[in-house]
């Protein structure tokens, strides 16, 4: 009998250690793939986070540099230059104190702190020395109140519609029962952008609006109407609280601290917008709001007309808006700083420096400084080529090496250009 002898053979040890070598192999490639896909997913995700809040947060800013003053008073009843309220009072902490008007001078619709400085020469505070911005105009506030306003004519009043005070179609654009509101003469013998007050003594400069019977017939007692038939007053919503200012206020400022990202380079902070509290005039926490993660500096540059002539056109730029250099001009009492502001800005130019992304070890930044601002013969829109004070810059340059490990970083520019259009007159 024959023996049958089976030809099937099995694997070799050495072919199992080839095809484990190759599956090995294979498998550390897929692996860096995969990293690098992840690494690269999560760069970009962190880079197009940055650029996400930095559209919401800076056109927040963008919105508020376009509405100063808007609803902002121009004078005081009886042409005085202030207003001797025992109770009222404007920010009521520093370095906010530092750019208060109320109730000692007309509000300055908008002003900055330049490089850390404050108006007076001390330092503000802020992050890197950034500038300290501040922006007054009855809608800079996010409260529901100071988006309402209506109009007020001479007698007779009624209160059917479309009733003067007027009524609106929407409900909700017309001041509510416990609004507390402002007037302002608009028309008519009226002195233009005047503040309507029974008194200069007390908290009289405002209102709560329909306080005798909910439909605002209170305006119907002097002095709160116009004073002759072509009269126009216009009412403001302010706050649903009393009124320490007549008018709402937004301080923009660059800070450091436990709310910064851990993502954040070292020596950068939060860009915060802080509306001042009616109640005690507190600017800043608890009220912050946060705009923009890993900010390292921001400035404010400003277009001047500083023609006596008052041609309208834009002559040249300047960072230091409350300078001798500034192109504003002497300042007077026939000329005060809030007047100025008024006929001769035109424009406004904010810069922001701000990490992009996270750290990341295989990148490498090559500059050492970065301009945070512009030189001046770039920017178009002037007549001059130099600044207002003659340099060839606004802004700063910006030391990147005072940042730890800053050149792991990706560093961008956000900047924005506005045109206010509330200072020379609105609704």
């Amino acid at each position: 009998m024959k023996q049958i002898i089976s030809q099937d053979k099995g694997f070799t040890l050495i072919e199992l250690l080839v095809a484990m070598a190759v599956f090995v192999l294979s498998l550390i490639l897929i692996s860096n793939f995969l990293v690098d896909q992840l690494t690269f997913f999560k760069r970009h995700s962190r880079i197009q986070e940055s650029n996400i809040e930095g559209i919401i947060g800076l056109e927040l800013l963008r919105t508020d540099v376009q509405s100063a003053g808007y609803g902002l008073l121009w004078s005081y009843p009886g042409g005085a230059t202030n207003f001797n309220c025992a109770a009222c009072g404007e920010a009521s902490n520093s370095p906010a104190s530092k750019y208060n008007d109320f109730p000692g001078n007309v509000p300055r619709a908008i002003l900055s702190g330049n490089d850390g400085k404050n108006p007076d020469g001390t330092a503000s505070g802020t992050l890197n020395n950034s500038d300290y911005l501040v922006i007054k105009g009855i809608n800079v506030s996010a409260s529901a109140t100071a988006s309402r306003w209506t109009i007020l004519q001479a007698p007779p009043f009624v209160t059917t519609a479309p009733g003067n005070p007027r009524i609106w179609t929407t409900i909700d654009d017309t001041p509510q029962i416990t609004d507390r509101v402002v007037v302002l003469s608009f028309a008519g013998s009226d002195v233009a952008r005047q503040l309507v007050a029974p008194s200069a003594t007390t908290t009289g400069f405002f209102v709560q609006y329909g306080a005798t019977n909910g439909s605002g017939v209170a305006y119907a007692n002097s002095p709160w109407a116009p004073t002759d038939v072509s009269g126009l007053n216009i009412v403001y919503g302010v706050d649903s609280q009393d009124l320490t200012i007549p008018f709402n206020r937004a301080d923009y400022y660059v800070k450091s601290g436990s709310a910064t990202p851990s993502t954040c380079a070292l020596g950068t902070g939060v860009l915060y917008k802080a509306v001042l509290r009616q109640s005690d005039g507190n600017v800043g926490s608890p009220d912050e709001l946060p705009l923009l993660d890993c900010v390292a500096d921001m400035q404010v540059v400003y277009g001047i007309d500083n023609l006596s002539s008052q041609g309208g056109k834009l002559q040249c730029y300047t960072d230091d808006l409350l300078s001798s250099t500034s192109g504003l001009g002497s300042l007077d009492t026939a000329n005060p700083m809030a007047q100025r502001i008024r006929e001769r800005l035109k424009e406004v130019r904010v810069y922001i420096l701000a990490q992009e992304g996270q750290f990341d070890r295989s990148f490498k930044y090559s500059a050492s400084s970065i301009l945070v601002g512009d030189l001046a013969a770039n920017l178009k829109g002037a007549v001059q080529t130099t600044s207002c004070s003659g340099t060839t810059s606004v802004g700063r340059n910006f030391d990147l090496t005072a940042i730890p490990n800053w050149q792991n970083y990706r560093w961008k520019i956000y900047t924005f250009t506005v045109t206010p259009m509330n200072l020379r007159g609105d609704k």
